[in-house]
């Protein structure tokens, strides 16, 4: 075999294994009639005769046009486009419709490749078309094939960042956006070349491409790749340098030959059917098309029987949490807690006695369709007693009855779309009414939605329920998390209204019972040899009756100490894996995963490479690979504990793992929506000033923004670098970085989707209150009055919206508060005061009663500034008893406790009961 029929095999294997990556120039253009760029050159040459006929370069010429009176822009775009738009794709341009292209890019302006895919009966899949600087795609998702036009298009609209390059400005203008398609072409380079048709190699353009994609990736990071000519040109020892150096191989073969050998020697794949997912209910079979489905799976799971798959695993697979199928649960090989299966299991809260279990209570709830008992269950737990286990529990339990359909929300997504999840919950509705004969009325169905890791989502969980409640969904939301985590949001920023009754504490420590049980279910799973009383002496003493404890040290083949196995794992693995594993723990730590794009970029590898020296070296039991239904990888830890304890032992300091998260940044693409999501989140929800736990200094989390942000202008991360500075009371960058996040355009049209503009003009209003009661603590009257004046707009504003809510009223009427702290009339103060209670009368009129409970506490805060007892009595009454919460209880044993010392009386009985 030749070298060219050798090189030509080898792009026909990559295609038919659908790892090409095709760039097509102007001599694609010319299979229908169409100009090369130097024929095109030369016809503008003549319609403008003004020009320098001397220039020979397609875009000076088009800039000399642009320059030259009487001509002007909008002429030179109108001759290009006649000449473009009426060229038809040829036979050549339809077939490459048939094959599974990893992405297309093209330097035409012409809209063949696009046409040929919008008329192409047979073609194997749709074309989804990028030309504008902001973008986002994933990479992953090969249900459509990418097309990048590099040089914008005849088909942009007039004002977009896709308009035809032209001109030299519009030529550096576009460099940005040339980058950012060549920095996600990476992404799709995972196991195969480029295929360049097209092109002549004396053009400027083609080196241009080359150049760059060279420097963004450097010549290792990039596979040998082809460039196809209709006739091989004459090589010197300089062009042999140039095609060599940027690890290209020419090859002679027209685009028509190419398509020739593509139709000869590769059966086109056939169109497959239409995928039909389906969930049964009841005797019921309820139907969802792959394209809807596939749009749900942005935002969330949902458990369909063709991915409740029941195929074999081993225990081990189960226990090193490397599973994917519901075969685990089928069997029985997770350990069933009482408070999940015990019909008398008993809790104390708030001083009562609550008998129950979860399991029961979602049985009851299934029971009632109405909407107005639409419930929130809470499921809370130390890490490692075993509640993302118990979720997936309860979705085996539920759906493999048809009980109840299981929606699953993306752990890692920091928004999502509320009005996309009614609509599947209105579909399913919509069928099942179908389906039933003689128009027997049925109730409708109440799916169980699950949402883990739920103080990251607090905001959404009871805006959830409300939402779905004011759209007549009858559902159940079962949210989960560590109780440390969720009780510092909720009890610091998110409030609303959570009976005790549907809140459910994991013990950590195993109740009697349990041990027992533990150890027949061990013993039943061939980890125990014997039912000896032996092993309750082992797990009282050896595991201190611990949960994870247990598990762990039954299950895990080395029986050492947690740390000492960590240790070890960590210190034998290769150079690039410690690095691999430091980039997976930095995520995993906050229950993240990373996804493989990111990865391999961060570790400035090629996929070859990570593959045979990460994944295929020895580190099977220690970064796990999971894959979700669009076909996403990412990776993690062995559990979020081993992350949590390996980024403590050797990069816990918050000036290293700075470091290593910067490493990460700098080579992050947002214009990749997983890699957007995660980042999204790990940034506002684990380091920005809404971090649960706060791991780094203002300083530092400013440089974390910053090196995002620079290069992406995305709201939500601009708004909460703007928070950084306002805590950090740096007014005029805070206020700067607020007014960027609310002038930058929104991801959608949907407020719930992106950072809403109430949210940031709360924000706003907040940094000008702050800054107002600082200027009247220095006597800057006039300043304050003005920074006053603009918070009070702000607030104004930021009540309006799809979803009212209490930041805005809260921030409102403790700005006032904080005024009339300052004040020392009594006239003055009660009339400030006043205002802030006019404030709180308007939300109570405006906003949900679950919203309320944050402005009564500081309702009963103004009353005790008045000092009035009977109103502060009334308001404290309504927080413990209508909200049946702990920090009304809290808050009357605090007055109780204030008022009887001024008063030189404490009823210690009672204020201690109260506590």
């Amino acid at each position: 075999m030749t070298p060219t029929n050798s090189y030509i095999q080898d792009i026909l294997t990559k295609v038919n294994e659908g790892n090409i990556v095709l760039f097509l120039g102007a001599g694609v253009t010319c299979e229908s009639d169409g100009p090369t760029g130097k024929q095109l050159t030369e016809m503008i040459k003549g319609e403008f005769p003004n020009v320098n006929q001397s220039l020979n370069d397609l875009i000076d010429v088009c800039q000399d046009v642009i320059e030259t009176p009487p001509y002007s822009r909008k002429d030179l775009e109108n001759f290009i486009i006649k000449k473009l738009e009426s060229l038809q794709p040829s036979f050549s341009h339809k077939s490459l419709t048939l094959y599974d292209w990893t992405a297309i890019f093209t330097t035409n302006y012409d809209d063949l490749i696009e046409l040929s895919y919008r008329i192409s009966e047979k073609r194997l899949k749709p074309c989804e078309i990028i030309y504008t600087e902001n973008f986002s795609t994933n990479p992953a998702d090969r249900s459509k094939v990418k097309l990048f036009k590099i040089m914008g298009s005849i088909k942009s609209v007039e004002g977009e960042s896709g308009n035809m390059v032209l001109s030299r400005s519009d030529y550096h203008k576009a460099l940005i956006r040339r980058r950012k398609y060549f920095k996600i072409l990476f992404d799709f380079l995972k196991s195969g070349p480029i295929v360049f048709i097209g092109y002549s190699f004396c053009d400027r353009i083609v080196f241009d491409v080359l150049y760059d994609i060279k420097e963004i990736w450097g010549e290792d990071r990039l596979p040998w790749s082809y460039a196809l000519f209709d006739k091989l040109p004459a090589t010197s020892e300089k062009q042999n340098f140039q095609f060599s150096s940027r690890k290209i191989i020419p090859i002679e073969c027209s685009f028509k030959n190419f398509v020739g050998l593509l139709s000869d020697q590769i059966k086109p794949i056939e169109k497959v059917k239409e995928k039909i997912f389906t969930i049964d209910y009841k005797k019921s079979k309820l139907k969802i098309k792959y394209d809807d489905a596939k749009q749900y799976s942005e935002y969330f799971h949902i458990l369909y029987n063709e991915n409740f798959n029941v195929e074999k695993c081993e225990k081990e697979n189960f226990f090193m949490d490397d599973y994917k199928s519901w075969y685990p649960f089928l069997e029985g090989w997770d350990f069933q807690r009482d408070v999940y299966i015990d019909k008398g299991y008993s809790r104390i809260a708030n001083a009562r006695n609550i008998t129950g279990c979860i399991k029961d209570q979602i049985v009851n709830e299934l029971k009632t369709s109405e909407i107005e008992k639409n419930k929130i269950i809470l499921i809370k737990g130390m890490p490692g007693v075993g509640k993302t286990t118990l979720l997936k529990r309860i979705a085996f339990d539920f759906q493999e009855k048809g009980v109840s359909p299981i929606i699953f929300i993306k752990e890692f997504r920091i928004n999502f779309d509320y009005k996309l999840l009614d609509s599947f919950i209105s579909d399913i509705n919509r069928q099942y009414d179908e389906i039933q004969q003689d128009n027997v009325h049925v109730n409708p169905i109440k799916p169980i939605i699950i949402i883990d890791d739920a103080s990251s989502y607090i905001r959404h969980v009871h805006r959830l329920k409300d939402y779905l409640t004011s759209r007549g969904r009858s559902v159940l939301i079962i949210a989960a998390d560590r109780s440390n985590e969720w009780d510092t949001i909720y009890n610091k920023k998110y409030f609303f209204n959570l009976p005790i009754e549907n809140i459910y504490e994991i013990n950590e420590t195993l109740s009697t019972t349990e041990k027992t049980a533990i150890i027949k279910h061990f013993f039943s799973l061939d980890y125990i040899p014997s039912l000896s009383s032996h092993w309750e002496n082992i797990i009282e003493k050896n595991y201190e009756c611990s949960f994870f404890a247990t598990i762990y040290s039954i299950v895990h083949p080395s029986r050492k100490p947690l740390d000492i196995v960590i240790k070890d794992q960590y210190q034998k693995l290769n150079e690039i894996s410690k690095r691999a594993f430091r980039y997976i723990c930095s995520f995993h730590q906050f229950n993240l995963p990373i996804n493989m794009e990111l990865l391999v970029r961060a570790l400035k590898c090629n996929y070859t490479d990570f593959i045979s020296d990460v994944i295929n070296n020895n580190c099977s039991k220690v970064i796990f690979e999971i894959q979700d239904d669009i076909g996403n990888i990412f990776y993690k830890s062995h559990h979020r504990i081993i992350a949590d304890k390996t980024v403590k032992n050797f990069f816990g300091d918050p000036e290293l793992l700075k470091s290593i998260y910067l490493e990460i940044f700098s080579e992050t693409l947002l214009t990749n929506k997983i890699e957007r999501d995660i980042c999204e989140k790990l940034l506002i929800e684990h380091i920005g000033p809404n971090a649960k736990t706060q791991i780094f200094t203002p300083t530092q989390q400013k440089e974390l923004f910053k090196s995002i942000c620079e290069n992406n202008k995305i709201r939500s991360l601009i708004h909460h670098w703007g928070l950084i500075e306002l805590d950090d009371e740096n007014y005029i960058e805070g206020e700067r970085l607020l007014k960027l996040a609310l002038e930058t355009p929104k991801d959608s049209i949907e407020s719930y989707r992106s950072e809403s503009d109430q949210n940031i003009l709360t924000s706003l209003g907040n940094l000008y209150s702050k800054k107002g009661i600082s200027e009247l603590k220095n006597n800057e009257i006039e300043k304050s009055r003005i920074s006053f004046e603009l918070a009070e707009s702000c607030f104004k504003e930021a009540k309006h919206g799809d979803f009212p809510n209490s930041y805005a009223y809260h921030a409102h009427a403790l700005m006032y508060i904080k005024k009339a702290e300052k004040k020392s009339d009594f006239a003055e103060k009660t009339d400030l005061l006043g205002s802030a209670l006019a404030i709180i009368r308007t939300a109570e009129n405006n906003l949900n009663e679950d919203e309320l409970q944050i402005l009564y506490e500081l309702e009963s805060n103004i009353w005790i500034i008045i000092g009035d007892d009977k109103n502060i009595n009334s308001v404290l009454e309504k927080i413990r008893d209508q909200y049946n919460s702990p920090r009304g209880y809290y808050l009357c044993a605090e007055y109780l406790y204030k008022n009887a010392t001024k008063n030189k009386i404490i009823d210690y009985d009672l204020w201690f009961l109260l506590v």
